[in-house]
């Protein structure tokens, strides 16, 4: 072996070490950091989400979501006196509820999640809402 292919062979050798350390950084910081949790399955976990309103009367000032399982969920807007399924999704920053209360609504809102303070606001309409989580 001649002196140029034995400093093409070490250079082969230090890259391809290199690569290797490189490869092992990444993967154990890949191991290493918390996966995050999908909207959906956020909205799932926190429990009810809670939107108070002024109003007159004494059965008003709640809404409450509860999302129960991914695709379905139930609503109160009366201490849970009376609940209504719902069926909800969410795609391209976008939420939509369609609910068998006591005709079939179909609503679709812009939303955004703030993790930090547990609180869904969704927009439809020039009007924006926001719901707090319960957990």
């Amino acid at each position: 072996m001649d002196k140029k292919q034995k400093i093409i062979s070490i250079s082969i050798l230090i890259a391809g070490m290199i690569a290797l350390v490189v490869g092992v950084v990444f993967l154990v910081m890949k191991l290493n950091e918390t996966p995050e949790i999908s909207d959906g399955r956020y909205l799932v976990d926190a429990g009810e989400w809670m939107m108070e309103y002024e109003c007159e009367g004494e059965d008003c000032g709640r809404v409450i979501w509860k999302f129960t399982e991914l695709g379905k969920g139930t609503l109160t807007t009366n201490k849970h006196e009376n609940d209504y399924d719902f069926k909800w999704s969410l795609r391209d920053d976008k939420l939509d509820v369609r609910t068998n209360w006591l005709y079939e609504l179909d609503n679709n809102y812009d939303y955004r999640l703030n993790r930090d303070e547990k609180s869904l606001t969704i927009s439809a309409d020039g009007k924006e809402y926001r719901f707090t989580a319960s957990q």
